[in-house]
């Protein structure tokens, strides 16, 4: 439903939280594979893992802060939702 409102922009980006698995039920991989890239972000180490391997163009994040290439604030820390 996205990819067919938004089909039309080139090159665009993401952000996309909760993630999950970067192939099985992935909001994202129709505008990945047509060019996009973006961030995405989730708690799960083995989806975060699938994501930091499967989508070299995008950047990761996670809580795991010892996982590829990831997103992070520029203090350390935790925050509550």
């Amino acid at each position: 439903m996205l990819w067919r409102a938004l089909s039309g922009v080139r090159g665009g980006f993401y952000i996309d939280v909760g993630a999950g698995h970067p192939v099985r039920d992935s909001v994202t991989r129709a505008f990945y594979e047509r060019g996009w890239h973006g961030i995405n972000i989730d708690p799960d180490p083995g989806c975060f893992a699938a994501l930091d391997q499967r989508r070299e163009r995008d950047v990761a994040g996670s809580g795991d802060r010892s996982s590829g290439r990831r997103a992070s604030g520029s203090e350390g820390g935790t925050a509550g939702l």
